[in-house]
């Protein structure tokens, strides 16, 4: 019987023992399965915010390109509407070197609109000035003929003088 005891204890030590490397076995399973699901769900968290992240920096780059979109429109409607100015500048200095001071620059709140402010008094100050010099010219004809019937005059006075005194004389 002793025999049987002895095989029954160690059998039930055997099965104690064994329970207990299962029950530290599966423990330690349990906890590297947490441990990897704790790990999966911090990366998981992690990769939700670096997509949020993502996302954010993506609107922020789509919002900075549609801005830059706007601002290379607005900057070539500017710069087209600062041609077409210059060019109707050019048109007006050209027809100011033709002799046409009737024309007038169309003054704008843009950078050409001062330009076209003085060329535009440039223009009434040249045209007062055309205006005296013509008057003047017009004077001086006036002037002229006038000196030119006194020369005249007097050059047919010494003839007339010549003529009464050959007369008189018997």
């Amino acid at each position: 019987m002793q025999s049987y005891s002895e095989r029954l204890l160690w059998a039930v030590t055997f099965t104690a023992i064994s329970c207990l490397v299962l029950m530290v076995g599966w423990s330690f399973i349990l906890y590297v399965v947490r441990l990897d699901l704790y790990k999966r769900e911090q990366a998981e968290l992690e990769l939700q915010q670096s997509q949020k992240s993502l996302q954010r920096s993506k609107e922020q780059l789509e919002t900075i390109q549609s801005d830059l979109a706007d601002q290379a429109q607005s900057s070539q409607e500017e710069n087209m509407l600062l041609e077409e100015e210059v060019s109707h500048l050019l048109d007006i200095v050209s027809d100011l070197e033709a002799g046409d001071f009737t024309c007038q620059a169309i003054v704008s709140d843009r950078v050409t609109g001062l330009v076209a402010d003085m060329l535009n008094q440039f223009i009434q100050e040249m045209g007062q000035v055309i205006a005296t010099v013509n008057e003047t010219c017009l004077q001086v004809k006036s002037s002229n003929r006038d000196v030119e019937h006194l020369a005249t005059t007097t050059l047919s006075w010494p003839k007339i003088r010549w003529h009464r005194w050959t007369r008189s004389k018997p």
